[in-house]
């Protein structure tokens, strides 16, 4: 009847309508659409509400919105890039060229190009959210069945991804990123390979993963998809190695920042945890990123060399820590909680129809764990790019508790949009790299610094600070103010936000260097309300300052400097 009611053989029009509607309707109601869409909004929703349950707060500066740390580095690099000022990474003491995650700098600035504000860049985070669900229902899908699909509905409802989908950080476009190359990879080995390769742009530890990938798919007997894959995931960072080469005289695709981390997770007595060893930059301040890099690089490999059960003991604590459920609690409880979903997830890998796409699924988060601790990363941060994977192996070896289901059908009509989807985003990709291309950084501006030059101060902060107390300065620069704080109101991640008598407003500076902003300094500056109005947050106001110097000498990070506004003159 149905058959009938659709090629209209049956004499009740309106029944034959609706029959034929729910044909149109039927392939669009699978776990992949579905998931998409349930994710999208609950990701807006959440970011709606302003995440009243946010726990990632160590990502917002004072209980607010502002970002902070990693967050707060990708929106000042991705604003700098926007403005002419170069793909780079500025913050004190140095300037890095060979910066962290630039893929996530060049998505947020591209965003940036074609218009979009804060805003705009979380809706785009957001549906890139929805994409990774939807995603995550068809590898789901493929390998254990449509029953185990629906999995990719609790991407909508896992909180620490909500969370991520609310900051400009690089862990949702990863993870999607990485979900997109698994998806393609058996019709288009290269074109996974390079969105792979790309995946390592935002978090390098796809390049490992891409070969091991590669590595199993050859001993599948696929050799040539393997050697596609594998060189396709090579292509973007060789771009990357010579693009690194020519801006920070350092042929390797690795960040500075990183080599800086690795090193510092591993140093005696404790590992940094609170950018102590961020002083160790400055005596190198002006060797320049190739020595920088290898000087830190060296001193890694030495500690390994020299003390390899320390360095392999603190590996397996970071890899502990990892396999932990992402809320608070006793490690005890996380792990007892997490035990029985591994088990789950072995078993799914045991019952997959397609046990390729589920090895691949598995390899995918163990690679990621491991290959992160051996570099000094763990928290639980670090191991959320990799949940979707975990949750879809989970919901296949659940669904292998079940009968068997009959062969899945052929790809879903929404399949296309997939491969249409290049197509439509090329020329946007390509208008926001001509934005970014024609654009020309602030002029510097016609006056001559005051009190103390800037490379006098930079090295009086590493070398003598008590020299500095009390000095009075005059720099043109950037202001962007970043957080308003009330008289006796602190934040407690740094000394520089401790409580005052007074109201301020906590902002960056970039300071112009000998061509203006472009080859200029980001320092912290504090401005009080007694300047007058407060500025408005998040704006960026080309200024001269006149400000007092009030070092912290018993600090040893890079929040060592203060420096407080007495005066600013906006340039218009």
């Amino acid at each position: 009847m149905d058959c009938r009611a659709a090629r209209g053989e049956v004499k009740n029009p309106e029944y034959a309508r609706v029959v034929t509607l729910s044909a149109r309707l039927r392939p669009w109601l699978r776990p992949a659409p579905v998931a998409f869409v349930m994710a999208l909004l609950a990701a807006l929703w959440h970011g709606a509400l302003s995440a009243p349950w946010f726990p990632l707060d160590h990502y917002v500066l004072s209980g607010g919105t502002t970002y902070w740390s990693d967050a707060l580095a990708y929106h000042q690099a991705a604003r700098d890039l926007v403005e002419g000022m170069g793909l780079r990474e500025n913050a004190w003491p140095v300037t890095l060229y060979a910066l962290r995650a630039p893929g996530c700098v060049l998505w947020l600035g591209g965003l940036g190009a074609l218009g979009l504000d804060a805003t705009g860049m979380w809706i785009a985070q957001c549906a890139l959210l929805g994409g990774l669900a939807a995603l995550s229902a068809a590898l789901s899908e493929r390998a254990f069945g449509r029953r185990a699909g629906w999995v990719g509905i609790a991407i909508a409802l896992y909180r620490p991804m909500l969370d991520l989908a609310q900051l400009p950080m690089s862990e949702v476009p990863f993870a999607f990123l990485c979900a997109l190359g698994l998806w393609i990879a058996p019709g288009r080995p290269l074109v996974a390979g390079l969105t792979l390769g790309i995946a390592s742009t935002f978090r390098s530890i796809a390049l490992p993963f891409s070969l091991a990938a590669a590595a199993f798919v050859a001993l599948r007997g696929a050799r040539r998809p393997a050697l596609r894959l594998a060189l396709g995931a090579l292509l973007p960072l060789l771009l990357l190695c010579a693009r690194n080469g020519l801006s920070a005289g350092t042929y390797s695709p690795a960040a500075t920042y990183h080599v800086w981390t690795a090193w510092a997770e591993f140093q005696p007595p404790r590992p940094d945890s609170d950018d102590a060893h961020f002083a160790a930059f400055l005596p190198l301040r002006e060797a320049g990123e190739a020595v920088q890099q290898a000087s830190f690089r060296h001193a890694f490999l030495h500690r390994i060399r020299t003390a390899p059960e320390a360095y392999l003991a603190r590996v397996y604590q970071l890899v502990r820590s990892t396999l932990r459920l992402p809320f608070e609690g006793p490690d005890s409880l996380a792990e007892l909680a997490l035990l029985p979903l591994l088990v789950a997830a072995g078993y799914g890998l045991r019952r997959a129809r397609d046990v390729d796409a589920a090895v691949l699924l598995g390899l995918f988060p163990i690679v990621g764990v491991v290959g992160t601790a051996a570099l000094g990363e763990g928290p639980g941060r670090f191991r959320m790019p990799f949940d979707w994977a975990l949750l879809v192996l989970v919901a296949g070896g659940l669904s292998g508790l079940l009968p068997l289901e009959p062969a899945p059908a052929a790809a879903p009509p929404h399949s296309r949009w997939l491969r249409r989807a290049p197509w439509v985003l090329a020329p946007l990709a390509l208008l926001a790299i001509v934005r970014i291309a024609i654009a020309t950084p602030p002029a510097p501006l016609a006056v001559a610094a005051a009190g103390l030059d800037f490379s006098d101060y930079a090295r009086k902060v590493g070398g003598d600070p008590a020299t500095l107390d009390g000095r009075t300065v005059r720099w043109a620069g950037i202001v962007e103010p970043l957080a308003h704080l009330e008289a006796d109101r602190s934040d407690p991640r740094s000394p520089l936000f401790a409580s005052r008598p007074y109201a301020r407003t906590v902002g960056a500076f970039l300071v112009d260097g000998p061509h203006g902003p472009a080859d200029g300094q980001r320092i912290w500056i504090e401005l009080p309300d007694s300047l007058g109005a407060a500025l408005p947050v998040g704006s960026r106001l080309r200024a001269v300052v006149t400000a007092r110097i009030d070092t912290m000498r018993d600090n040893p990070s890079r929040h060592r400097a203060r420096v407080i506004a007495t005066q600013i003159e906006l340039v218009r």
